[in-house]
């Protein structure tokens, strides 16, 4: 499972504000900001992006003018971000920042973020306006960095440290920006997006994990009890908010506490209505209004 769900954002293969992304798995006018959209892209799967078609296959994207029309290779490669017109990918050496127009059918090398001989990876977070958001992470430097580079100046005009955008709700964003694997958590931020780049606007919580945008709220979990002879957050038992895309408004929808002496409580769907869950004994169906739980599998 990917720690940073949409989930970190909720799994889904979607096109909205013309941005579609393939990735394995986390926006403009002063800036009205696209979603970054984590998913499993099933084999085949065609989203339209501007006046053109995408279609992911083999392993491969593909572009068209029609939807039913012939479809050709393009050099694009899984985690892509696109807007209407153009799309932002990690070359195969996964340093690179490249550029690819859908009219010209021509890619370009934007940056290099890293160099070959360090152990750090990049993904594209998303396309906002004249600013492609990539994210820099690695065992190397044990945390997440953010880099804005705008293509209309064709320069990084800002990096932040600690910082992994995976989730986009207008103008704001949410970020873990500890390095961690995909059942640990981190300290989740919100961040709000300006043709300038990214500005923090405050902290969520101490250590979350899951998070995802659900019409135009921003759900998202808190682990609050520490361990009480070793350093760092157990995550037997979840707190689930829900708040607007500003951070104002919050409000508890759910406390879930696992079941059994090594229960870890994973949230892997969000809606308005009620969530999924995982906690080691199998996943269960939480309903806000009743607060009742169903096993599901």
């Amino acid at each position: 499972m990917r720690g940073h769900a949409e989930l970190r954002s909720i799994i889904i293969f979607f096109v909205l504000c013309a941005c579609v992304v393939f990735m394995n798995g986390n926006q403009v006018s002063a800036a009205k900001a696209e979603t970054r959209i984590f998913q499993d892209t099933e084999n085949g799967t065609i989203a339209k992006c501007g006046r053109y078609y995408l279609k992911w296959s083999n392993s491969n994207v593909y572009i068209s003018d029609q939807k039913d029309g012939v479809y050709e290779l393009t050099p694009i490669t899984y985690g892509a971000c696109a807007n209407a017109n153009k799309a932002y990918y990690i070359d195969h050496t996964g340093k690179t920042l490249c550029e690819y127009s859908f009219a010209k059918r021509e890619s370009k090398t934007l940056k290099t973020l890293c160099q070959a001989s360090q152990d750090l990876y990049l993904s594209v977070s998303g396309v906002c306006g004249n600013n492609v958001f990539v994210t820099c992470g690695g065992e190397e430097t044990w945390r997440y960095d953010t880099y804005v580079y705008n293509t209309k100046k064709n320069k990084v005009i800002q990096t932040i440290e600690d910082c992994c955008i995976g989730c986009f709700n207008g103008n704001y964003a949410i970020s873990s920006p500890a390095y961690h694997t995909d059942v640990s958590g981190s300290r989740l931020d919100l961040y709000k997006i300006s043709n300038g780049g990214l500005k923090k606007v405050k902290k969520l919580c101490n250590y979350g994990f899951s998070y995802a945008k659900v019409g135009k709220k921003f759900y998202y979990t808190d682990y609050p009890d520490k361990y009480s002879n070793i350093d760092g957050y157990k995550m037997d038992r979840v707190i689930v908010y829900k708040c607007n895309a500003n951070g104002s408004g919050r409000k508890r929808v759910a406390t879930i506490t696992g079941k059994g002496e090594y229960a870890q409580v994973i949230v892997q769907k969000f809606t308005n209505k009620y969530l999924e869950y995982w906690d080691g004994s199998g996943t269960y169906r939480y309903v806000y209004k009743t607060k009742g739980t169903t096993k599901i599998q």
